[in-house]
């Protein structure tokens, strides 16, 4: 939440407001409120936290379809678009690490809603897949954070939206 607090910060409907947006902050404290009430009254301590997961999944989609959201269509293009040509959004580092996570959680979501139904059940072959499918998808998290870690750079303005590098040619 702390990343795309950051990140929401500096594109163009609110990069002129200096001021963090308090609603991550809220969503941070209600969902340790939650995942605390969850382990006291709702669920056990030694079984896997299903609901405060799903929550987390739909908090954490939230996040990155705003953040695309914000980025595909409120930033401004190039003038000509050959001015930027180095400017695709494949290049950036936050790109790989919002897809990655937009896959895993979205896909996540899907994996544990039945968890119930699974479990149920209780056929091991089926629990087995459900846990395979979910390791695969870490791994596939962290390979696209792995290639946003690789693509970050350290100058600000490789890694910057459109606007940033616009204001640079100027």
């Amino acid at each position: 939440m702390l990343f795309y607090q950051s990140l929401l910060k500096k594109t163009h409907p609110f990069k002129d407001k200096t001021t963090k947006r308090s609603i991550f902050l809220i969503a941070i404290v209600a969902f340790v409120a939650f995942a605390i009430v969850n382990v006291l009254f709702i669920g056990d301590i030694d079984a896997f936290p299903k609901y405060v997961f799903m929550v987390q999944c739909v908090l954490m989609i939230i996040c990155t379809n705003w953040y695309s959201h914000t980025r595909s269509f409120t930033e401004p293009n190039p003038i000509v678009y050959t001015e930027l040509s180095s400017f695709k959004l494949y290049k950036g580092p936050v790109f790989w690490m919002n897809a990655g996570k937009l896959l895993y959680f979205a896909s996540s979501l899907f994996v544990f809603l039945p968890y119930n139904v699974i479990f149920s059940v209780t056929k091991q072959e089926t629990v087995s897949i459900t846990w395979i499918v979910q390791y695969i998808l870490v791994i596939v998290l962290h390979i696209f954070m792995g290639i946003g870690f690789l693509k970050y750079k350290s100058n600000p303005t490789d890694v910057a939206d459109m606007e940033q590098k616009l204001n640079k040619q100027l």
